[in-house]
């Protein structure tokens, strides 16, 4: 009724009815807005209060385009609105403190007026009938819609856009009288397509105009080209397939090359293809010494409800590993700080986006001690390569000992004895030898050779280097040799970080086509692909004893002379 100022002050009026809600906004004692709508049965209902502060609600979210981020009056003829609404820490029932909430939202203050001086009176008692209630985002939805998604085109809009089209009147005049190189748009490049395929091209005159067809495709005008694409590129489907629907009806110079650019500039269809392009991979520079950058990463949980903490050494490779009840970070802290008494403060803490490590209390724990706290890019475990990599050798000392009924921890144990004395594939040098500067003593013999630190660093690129060639290149695969008759093991489902991924159960190989395999397992046949099995060496020492001792010993004992040694142990 009025244009809105937003510098004026701005009164909502409202009422309710028993059979409908209004509210009007005015400035000035001048009406902007009238709004109402009708009750539904279950509304109807509704007490006196809870029907004028459901007005209250509708009319804030009616005119919101014009209440929202600003001060206003709420005028009502029902006092109980002043407490409900003025005085927040009264409590109401349910659906009232819902609503309430619901306006928290919105600026303002609600003022009693008398039932004589109301003007929404007569907007409540007579609502509009049946107006739904709609958002603004559903309202631009469904215009984004209704203008975006094109229509069918129809032989009409053909013969029309082609009368405009410059070129293809160009072409029928040139194909009736043969004169090509005399036209106006020679120099044109569709043009000169439409001269590639002359001899394709013929002239076909319908009710609604002349049309130019290419064989039994017909000529999409310039005008027109686009929302063919779009039409075909309903669906989503991809650019072959897209090119090939075109194709069957409709032709028009560069028609690929607007396919693939509608293919390729498509948002959505860029949302739901994944991308498989990554990153060369760029190998990380040695640390300058021992437990100078340290990665941390955790693994579980377990069955037990535990965790691990691996910290391990960037330069030697030192993995330790520590239990953990929880990943807080008042549990975090003390174990780090417990570690860094033992091998000193590192220069440089890794970790992962984990929760603990966003804490405020982490940050302190760094400020604190004095290194600096790196984390890597989110959802991107291979930035902390070396705390990756450890983790799959030790999941599969715990998945074993499980199988093997054993004590997973005890058996951590013997596992990192063994891991820290083992020479790394990267620096050549087991990692307690280049943490501690001397070997291990294990229960093997041994004999250490020193080492200087030049060739563990050349060593150490050289490797790096040959795992990026190696990584860049696309992995090749080897063929399998399982073969009808051959024993195999089944993959199975994981359900939790102590099952095996191979079922410890033997199966048969009955057939074989291809990569697909099927196989007698258990009391069933399975079919599956032949990476979801692996072999199994069907050689039995039994069986080798048994023809030993029948080969050699039997003929021995008759013939009453001692057995002799190999000729293996004699020379030794």
């Amino acid at each position: 009724m009025a244009y809105f100022d937003p510098s004026k002050q701005t009164e909502l009026w409202v009422d309710g009815s028993p059979v409908g809600v209004s509210a009007i906004l005015v400035q000035e004692n001048r009406i902007v807005s009238y709004g109402s709508r009708s009750l539904t049965p279950v509304e109807q209902r509704y007490s006196q209060t809870e029907r004028e502060a459901l007005a209250c609600v509708f009319g804030c979210q009616h005119f919101h385009l014009y209440l929202f981020g600003k001060e206003f009056t709420l005028i009502s003829d029902h006092r109980c609105l002043e407490s409900i609404f003025n005085n927040t820490k009264q409590i109401q029932s349910a659906r009232l403190e819902r609503w309430r909430l619901k306006l928290t939202t919105y600026n303002f203050k609600v003022k009693y007026r008398a039932g004589s001086q109301m003007i929404s009176d007569y907007c409540s008692r007579h609502p509009v009938k049946e107006q739904p209630i709609e958002s603004f985002a559903e309202d631009y939805v469904r215009f984004i819609a209704h203008t975006s998604v094109p229509s069918s085109l129809t032989m009409s809009d053909i013969a029309t856009a082609t009368q405009k089209d410059c070129v293809i009147k160009c072409v029928m005049d040139a194909l009736s009288n043969n004169s090509w190189s005399k036209q106006l748009c020679y120099q044109d490049d569709s043009f000169r397509s439409y001269q590639t395929v002359s001899e394709e091209l013929t002239v076909v005159s319908l009710e609604e105009g002349n049309v130019l067809l290419r064989g039994t495709r017909l000529c999409i005008p310039d005008s027109l080209q686009q929302k063919v694409v779009k039409l075909a590129h309903e669906g989503h489907q991809g650019r072959v397939r897209c090119k090939a629907l075109l194709r069957e009806t409709c032709w028009f110079p560069y028609m690929d090359t607007r396919v693939d650019e509608m293919c390729k500039n498509c948002i959505p269809c860029m949302s739901a293809s994944p991308s498989t392009t990554q990153e060369p991979i760029i190998p990380s520079p040695l640390p300058k010494q021992p437990w100078d950058e340290v990665s941390v990463d955790f693994c579980g949980p377990f069955p037990s409800g535990e965790y691990f903490m691996v910290v391990i050494c960037d330069y030697s490779r030192y993995p330790v590993v520590e239990t953990l009840h929880s990943l807080s970070a008042q549990t975090v802290i003390p174990h780090l700080e417990k570690l860094f008494s033992l091998f000193s403060i590192p220069s440089v803490v890794k970790t992962d986006n984990g929760s603990p490590f966003n804490s405020q209390s982490f940050s302190d724990f760094a400020d604190r001690f004095g290194f600096k706290h790196r984390k890597i890019t989110p959802l991107h475990p291979m930035a902390n390569g070396t705390a990756e990599e450890f983790m799959k050798p030790l999941v599969k000392t715990m998945k074993i000992a499980s199988a093997s009924g054993k004590n997973f921890k005890t058996e951590i144990s013997s596992f990192l004895m063994n891991y820290r004395s083992t020479p790394h594939p990267s620096t050549g040098l087991s990692p307690y030898e280049l943490m501690f500067n001397r070997k291990m003593k294990t229960k093997l013999p041994q004999f250490s050779v020193f080492r200087k630190d030049k060739y563990v660093r050349e060593r150490d690129t050289k490797a790096k280097m040959k795992n990026k060639r190696y990584a860049d290149i696309r992995r090749k695969t080897k063929y399998s040799t399982i073969k009808p008759g051959d024993k195999v093991l089944v993959k199975q489902n994981i359900r939790n970080k102590l099952d095996t991924p191979f079922s410890s159960s033997v199966g048969k190989v009955i057939s074989r086509k291809g990569s697909m395999v099927t196989v007698q397992h258990n009391d069933r046949t399975i079919t599956r692909d032949i990476s979801h099995f692996k072999p199994v060496n069907s050689f039995n020492d039994s069986d080798q004893r048994k023809s030993s001792s029948d080969a050699d010993g039997t003929s021995l004992r008759k013939s009453g002379r001692k057995r002799r040694p190999p000729r293996r142990f004699i020379d030794e």
